[in-house]
């Protein structure tokens, strides 16, 4: 295993990690709008 694929496929799971990290969050904002506006 080369190191420029090791760092290639090192750079798509951090490009995942940071995707799911946001869609996490944007889902966590969404419901804390939701239950703070309907409390």
């Amino acid at each position: 295993m080369s190191s420029a694929s090791f760092k290639e496929s090192k750079s798509k799971i951090f490009l995942v990690i940071q995707f799911v990290c946001k869609h996490i969050f944007r889902n966590y904002k969404v419901y804390y709008l939701i239950n703070v506006g309907s409390a």
